[in-house]
């Protein structure tokens, strides 16, 4: 499992993880940054982290947050993949739903905790407004 996010400024790369919701996430990873500059007028630099997880036990449910000591994201929840050739991915992969009106993404997430899908995965890291390329944080308008 690699786990991705986006910073504005560089930090560590860390992520915290166990199987409990609550409490103290007892085991670490560390991984790399790399600078990205979106290609808009702004030419705006962020760090995109990625830190592999590794040993994780087939099938079970992790609780996990990224960050470093200068700040940490809410929780979040993933299931390691199974072993074996006896089980079939569920994915819902999708593209921009949209800044000012976002209403499929919530049922996706809620699908997706619910263990209906086995992963999310979104599509595009930009977006293209009238000729120009920005980074996905940045809404089109």
């Amino acid at each position: 499992m690699t786990v991705t996010w986006t910073t504005w400024v560089p930090t560590p790369s860390e992520v915290q993880f166990g199987l409990q919701l609550t409490g103290p996430l007892p085991l670490r990873a560390q991984g790399t940054f790399s600078p990205f500059v979106d290609g808009g007028a702004l030419r705006r630099k962020l760090y995109i982290h990625r830190v592999t997880l590794r040993g994780l036990l087939p099938g079970v449910q992790y609780v996990y947050r990224c960050g470093s000591s200068q700040g940490w994201s809410r929780r979040f929840r993933f299931r390691a993949l199974k072993n074996g050739p006896h089980w079939s991915p569920r994915l819902a992969v999708f593209g921009d739903l949209g800044a000012d009106n976002p209403k499929a993404f919530p049922r996706l997430r809620r699908d997706t905790q619910k263990g209906m899908r086995l992963r999310l995965q979104h599509g595009s890291g930009q977006c293209s407004c009238r000729g120009q390329v920005h980074a996905a944080h940045r809404a089109c308008g």
